[in-house]
């Protein structure tokens, strides 16, 4: 909460009134009845700093009248009174203001309806201005149910991502102070907010881990769409999600056994350079260590990493199959490539690619899935990178030249696994794009949430092109259509391609 002081009403009219019925007209009052009153005007006043900011954009209109009308029978001259004024109000009278003042702060009811909202107020006011490199930012984080479920937490809150981190709607990563459980998704710390800045249709994130839900990857991000209001200003509809991170009922590895050298993660990282970061080679190759910590790495951990890295590396390229099958978790890798392969990822060989090494198994599983806003046809064909007109295109392959797959899908007998996995899910992948199917079912839930997001946060679909995104088209529901028909085409062409459809 922060001083408002500003926010009541002082019309003079009922200030005037307010005065006049709580001054005293005659008689003697003991010192100790004048210290009293003094006391509990200086509790009014200190009351009404705890006022909310931005309460009209956060609260019931109801709650905020009522309060409204308490703050309008607060006197102006509270402040200055001592025991020697003439007219210092009785005590009993300003005691009846404090508590009317009191109750109608505790009835203050936040604004809920037909979604989940988050209002977050960070320590200085300037959340709106927020920028990553200005790190983490003290804040207040209430998340509001559509149920009316209120949580009032306190938390830091920083702006997230790379490139999106450079889009006019910033995604943000909230760090509570104590771990929340949010929406019963599972009882964390770090949860990230995502703008889907550069998705018109805001859907290719939740696809994609739907998608990995259903091929049943050992770890996938829950999501769940929300509404945020950031120091009084509505910023539109935000993805909730988790972080790709280590923890118990997250991504479950042990990174702390045996002085760090265990279970490690290991992120696809082509060229951007991180302060702090470590880094691992092999041939074309570059990828950085996630866990453990990769600022706190000694350099025993990262020598058991490389050597590891390396291994999987060479065991990859020999082709062995009995080799690469102890090595790899075939499973895996064959969902991973399929996801990549079909969404036409253009970061597949770039970054927000990870795999990890469990140590027990002396193994490696692909995933988690991560960071799909620049898929499934969402790329601007003029970059000069031809990787963004190959990945525009619902036809022809891009993901089996990058990285492990450009070697695995040499092997017959991973891409027979890969067949498999599509046609066990070829009903699903069908339904994607179907009428009345995910993307259908998916806008109509959160149809009013992405309209609000256009119409009253401002973030317009028709906006020119940003970052690597396609030249968008005029209305969300000519972009809703571009993305069903071209997941319709690359569903038809990979299965043809892969000799499934007859």
């Amino acid at each position: 909460m922060t001083k408002t002081q500003n926010l009541r009403i002082r019309t003079a009219a009922f200030a005037a009134a307010a005065l006049a019925a709580v001054v005293l007209l005659a008689g003697c009052r003991s010192a100790q009845d004048k210290r009293l009153a003094v006391e509990t005007a200086a509790r009014i006043v200190s009351l009404t700093d705890t006022v909310p900011s931005y309460m009209d954009a956060y609260f019931t209109e109801d709650s905020v009248a009522a309060l409204q009308t308490s703050l309008s029978a607060v006197p102006d001259n509270l402040p200055t009174l001592t025991v020697d004024d003439e007219n210092l109000p009785k005590t009993a009278a300003l005691q009846e203001i404090y508590d009317n003042l009191q109750n109608a702060l505790d009835g203050l009811t936040y604004k809920h309806g037909d979604c989940d909202r988050f209002f977050i107020n960070t320590a200085d006011g300037g959340g709106n201005r927020l920028k990553k490199e200005n790190g983490y930012v003290s804040a207040e984080v209430v998340f509001v149910g559509a149920d009316g479920q209120v949580l009032d937490q306190s938390a830091k809150l920083k702006v997230r991502g790379n490139s999106t981190a450079k889009g006019n709607k910033k995604p943000f990563k909230i760090k509570y102070d104590e771990k929340q459980n949010i929406m019963e998704i599972g009882t964390f710390k770090n949860w990230l907010l995502l703008a889907n800045c550069y998705d018109p249709t805001m859907l290719r994130n939740h696809l994609m881990l739907d998608f990995s839900r259903q091929l049943g990857l050992e770890y996938v991000p829950q999501d769940r769409f929300v509404e945020l209001w950031l120091d009084g200003k509505f910023k539109g509809c935000y993805q909730l999600t988790e972080p790709v991170e280590v923890k118990k009922h997250r991504l479950p590895l042990d990174v702390e056994s045996n002085d760090g050298c265990k279970d490690f993660l290991i992120e696809v990282e082509a060229e951007r350079e991180e302060e702090g970061g470590q880094y691992l080679f092999y041939n074309d190759l570059r990828f950085s260590v996630k866990e453990p910590d990769p600022e706190t790495l000694t350099d025993r951990q990262f020598d058991y990493i490389a050597d590891r890295f390396v291994g999987l590396c060479e065991t990859i390229q020999s082709g062995n199959q009995e080799r690469i099958s102890e090595r790899i978790d075939i499973p895996s890798f064959a969902k991973m490539y399929l996801i990549s392969e079909f969404s036409k990822n253009v970061d597949t060989g770039y970054s927000s690619a990870f795999f990890y090494y469990k140590a027990d198994e002396d193994r490696f599983y692909a995933g988690p899935p991560w960071d799909y806003d620049l898929t499934l046809g969402n790329l601007f064909t003029t970059m000069d990178q031809e990787k963004y007109k190959i990945c525009y295109d619902p036809e022809g392959t891009y993901a089996d030249s990058q990285q492990f797959y450009a070697w695995l899908t040499q092997q017959p007998w991973f891409m027979e696994e890969v067949r498999r996995v599509y046609a066990e899910n070829r009903a699903y992948i069908q339904n994607i794009y179907a009428s009345g199917g995910l993307i259908d079912s998916t806008v109509a839930e959160n149809e009013a949430m992405f309209t609000r997001n256009r119409t009253e946060a401002g973030w317009n679909p028709a906006s020119k092109q940003k970052g690597g995104m396609r030249v968008l088209d005029a209305t969300y529901e000519l972009n809703v259509e571009y993305l069903r028909e071209w997941c319709r085409t690359r569903d038809e062409w990979l299965a043809n391609y892969w000799g499934l459809n007859g």
